[in-house]
């Protein structure tokens, strides 16, 4: 076979028919594989292979029927990254992988046994898909599962979401009547349970109003507490003041409020909707029409 005779000079996409039955194009830096005998199947383009024929795909079938595994490794360092499709399951299942061959079993498969291994199973035989993590050297375990119904099972659990809610509806005949200067409660939540790290909403919608004995001056408070059983106790989430003068009949609705909980401790909680009224010129009640509800959310 004659030596290859390379043109010099040669200007960008310019081709050269080869006496191997190759041809080469010029890519301006250097002579790559654009076509030739059907046993040029790949084309070389500086740090890019691609099928000669580019209308080609590529199959990787990893064995006979029933047998093997299809694969694709990636990486040149000891733990891998790989996409696995085993023969032996119908229709196909697909794993995507790190530092870990996904048909091993048990605490075998790791490149690196120092490091752990994730796993992500696409699964059409078992009509779900599901993620493993294997700590360095243990063995894999689930941590997320999704069936073909949408639901979606987890060994941990998600953050940001409710977990516990409790409410208790407003009194239909609160009054502070014979208790100004002092705290008085109005309602409180059944006992929430509380894990570590969680934070609790406190709703209160209760239908709450001052109902002036007169039109002399008087200062209302409300406010809401963790573990308040009256009397200013518990720990104090939110006070909210109004300064009442110059009414002397009627109701006047106290507005609805929230507060939040950062942190509480761990373990059961109950918050309370206490009101105050300074003096004996009117009083805060609530009404049978209207009560309301007291509520914690629970969120973590």
């Amino acid at each position: 076979m004659a030596a290859l005779d390379f043109p010099n000079s040669p200007t960008l996409n310019q081709q050269y028919a080869a006496p191997n039955g190759v041809t080469y194009q010029w890519d301006g830096t250097a002579w790559i594989v654009t076509g030739g005998p059907p046993g040029q199947l790949w084309t070389a383009s500086g740090s890019t292979l691609m099928p000669t024929d580019v209308t080609k795909t590529v199959s990787v079938p990893g064995g006979a029927a029933g047998a093997g595994v299809a694969a694709a490794l990636f990486g040149s360092n000891t733990a891998k990254a790989r996409i696995q499709s085993p023969n032996t399951s119908t229709p196909a299942r697909l794993w995507l992988t790190t530092n870990r061959d996904g048909n091993a079993v048990g605490t075998a498969g790791q490149d690196d046994a120092t490091k752990p291994s994730w796993q992500l199973s696409v699964d059409s035989a078992a009509d779900n898909c599901s993620i493993q993590r294997q700590p360095a050297g243990g063995s894999p375990t689930s941590l997320l599962g999704l069936d073909n119904a949408g639901n979606l099972s987890l060994a941990g659990r998600l953050q940001g979401i409710v977990s516990t809610r409790q409410a208790v509806a407003g009194p239909v005949s609160f009054t502070t009547s014979g208790a100004a200067g002092t705290w008085k409660q109005v309602c409180v939540t059944p006992a929430l349970t509380i894990p570590a790290g969680a934070v609790v909403w406190v709703f209160c919608t209760v239908a709450v109003g001052y109902a002036p004995a007169n039109a002399s001056a008087n200062t209302v408070y409300l406010r809401l507490a963790r573990d308040g059983t009256g009397g200013g106790t518990g720990t104090e989430l939110q006070k909210n003041r109004w300064d009442m003068s110059g009414i002397a009949s009627g109701l006047v609705a106290l507005p609805t409020f929230f507060s939040y909980d950062i942190s509480p401790p761990a373990g059961s909680h109950t918050y309370d909707l206490e009101a105050f009224v300074a003096n004996a010129n009117g009083n805060v009640v609530t009404q049978a029409d209207s009560g309301g509800v007291l509520s914690g959310w629970v969120v973590y």
